[in-house]
């Protein structure tokens, strides 16, 4: 860009500035003075009675801060609870989001009246109208805000409907908050905002900029600093702690409050540098996803009973697991033995191993119960996860909640990578949800009990007959392979029996032999510890041991004994 051209924008600029001016209405008689006034001791600081901040006629003092990190972790929590109740009893506004910006209702959108525009000058005209809920100074301060961040915008976005999208959140927002932040309508009697977590997007970066040009003290809190903020402003001031500490929510009483003692925080500090590459606590991780492992027949019995850690490809990235699992077809019996072929499943069938033999297991009554509900499970393609979880029908709230809503999440990528034919075209999706949320009850167990970085759950099917996997049985395999369980069938008849119903193929097939029919399935059993046995005592083992030592004595040596007693 020449000069001649960048003089002519600034010049543009000027001018638009100017006739902003006049669209705003009153000139503000308040200026701010954001964060010149601080010490360095943010907690400290913003409990400071605004009127003794800066104590110069025409000035507002607020704050804009971002504090990343704890101070102490131990007492972090603690001396947020005691900032709040300190504001509250010196008759300050405290507005917390948690998280995220509270979601607008469709009425507060529309609500926002936009008018034709043609250029940034008509699309501020007609948005400035809007602020009639703000009254004196507070109004006249809000518009001038707006406008000059709109007009910054409209420097880094051409697509003028973009802006006037941005400019009505911003409005939507003000009239969310600004009952509980500027109540007494005395601009300076500074309310604060609180954001636990740090903003998310481009939408509520605008908005916390527009709040810090209010009367207003805007505090980003953002104590784990795994997790990044986008709010950037030439206005923030940003304080660091080195610690760093998990936060959902500010601490409220009203809502449950929990704090961690120093041996807690200790422990967690232990699961970061101790707990990764190779070692790993109990239940360490509640997310995961599947990867279906290509390998030779072979590598199956060497891999199967091997924990999910040690396997190829297995990995952990920001909390969540790739399982390696195996989902094989094994076709066909090797060396023409029966023996030796039922021998080599009955080796692999493990306390953690299902095994059907027979097929199809399952039938259409298998998703009767569940099927009425699924229209109300899924809508816009989307599983409504809560809805599901409060519902009369819905089977699994027994499970741990992590592991619930680890299930629905698996169950969501089902749908959406399509394995099933039909799905996404004529309602398939509805027969997925109502199989997968009616699994067996020994499924569940094994569910409840896997640990992603340890051993995981299998299932063994034969397919020794001539009937093939229903579609029922499809879906159920599907799914406990996303799950991360190893599956494995053995069709010694060499037929197609499984996947009929799959839109690609999953398993890895292996032809290891020629093929046999008629052959009678043994009454496979794993061998499962029994949870209820208990160790023997001492006073059992000495009874045992009279009961025994008596029994071996004759009668006649026995009456001798008591003869020589007397």
């Amino acid at each position: 860009m020449d000069a001649d051209t960048e003089r002519k924008i600034k010049n543009s600029m000027k001018d638009i500035q100017k006739d902003l001016e006049q669209l705003c209405g009153d000139k503000p008689q308040l200026k701010p003075c954001t964060n010149a006034w601080l010490s360095g001791k943010p907690l400290k600081d913003i409990r400071k009675d605004p009127a003794a901040r800066y104590p110069v006629p025409g000035f507002f003092a607020n704050c804009f801060l971002r504090i990343l990190g704890a101070e102490d972790r131990v007492t972090y929590l603690d001396d947020l609870y005691h900032l709040r109740q300190d504001l509250l009893a010196a008759g300050r506004k405290v507005v917390i989001a948690n998280g995220r910006l509270a979601p607008l209702h469709p009425n507060e959108i529309d609500a926002v009246t936009r008018g034709n525009f043609r250029n940034i000058r008509e699309l501020i005209a007609g948005l400035l109208p809007n602020f009639g809920f703000l009254t004196g100074e507070l109004r006249c301060l809000a518009r001038k805000a707006f406008a000059e961040l709109m007009l910054e915008e409209s420097q880094k976005e051409k697509n003028l409907s973009k802006i006037a999208g941005r400019g009505v959140y911003l409005i939507g927002w003000l009239w969310h908050y600004h009952r509980n932040l500027f109540e007494s309508g005395d601009p300076l009697r500074i309310g604060c905002f609180f954001y636990m977590g740090g903003c998310r997007d481009s939408a509520e970066t605008l908005f916390c900029r527009f709040l810090a040009r209010l009367p207003a003290d805007v505090v980003i809190f953002c104590p784990d600093l795994r997790k990044k903020c986008c709010l950037e402003d030439h206005l923030l001031y940003e304080i660091h702690y080195d610690e760093s500490l998990e936060v959902s929510a500010y601490p409220d009483p009203d809502e449950g409050m929990s704090m961690g003692t120093a041996s807690y925080h200790a422990e967690r500090d232990l699961d970061s540098s101790l707990y990764g590459d190779g070692l790993y606590r109990n239940q360490q991780y509640s997310s995961a996803v599947s990867l279906i492992l290509k390998t030779a027949y072979e590598e199956i019995s060497v891999l199967w009973d091997e924990e999910l850690k040690y396997r190829p490809n297995f990995s952990v990235r920001n909390g969540t697991v790739t399982l390696p699992v195996i989902f094989a077809v094994v076709n066909g019996v090797k060396d023409g033995s029966a023996y030796a072929y039922w021998d080599s499943i009955r080796k692999l069938i493990t306390p953690d191993t299902a095994v059907i033999r027979a097929f199809p297991h399952l039938s259409r009554t298998s998703r009767k119960k569940l099927m009425p509900f699924t229209r109300e499970f899924f809508i816009n393609g989307r599983l409504q996860k809560t809805r599901i979880k409060s519902h009369k029908a819905y089977q699994y709230g027994f499970l741990r909640e992590p592991v619930q809503d680890y299930l629905l999440d698996c169950l969501q990528r089902l749908i959406d990578q399509k394995i099933i034919k039909g799905t996404g075209e004529n309602g398939m999706e509805h027969t997925v949800i109502a199989v997968a949320l009616n699994l067996e009850k020994d499924i569940l167990r094994m569910i409840q009990r896997f640990d992603f970085t340890r051993k995981n759950p299998k299932l063994i099917c034969i397919a020794a007959g001539e009937t093939a996997l229903s579609l029922e049985d499809d879906i159920t395999l599907a799914f406990l392979s996303q799950i991360g369980f190893d599956v494995v069938i053995f069709a010694p008849t060499g037929y197609q029996c499984a996947e009929r119903h799959f839109n690609r193929s999953l398993a890895v097939s292996h032809q290891i032999g020629g093929y046999m029919f008629d052959l009678e399935v043994p009454a496979f059993r794993a061998a499962l510890p029994d949870p209820n046995r208990r160790l023997p005592r001492l006073s059992d083992l000495r009874s045992r041991c009279c009961g025994k030592f008596l029994g071996c004595l004759s009668v006649p040596f026995i009456i001798i004994l008591l003869l020589l007693i007397v």
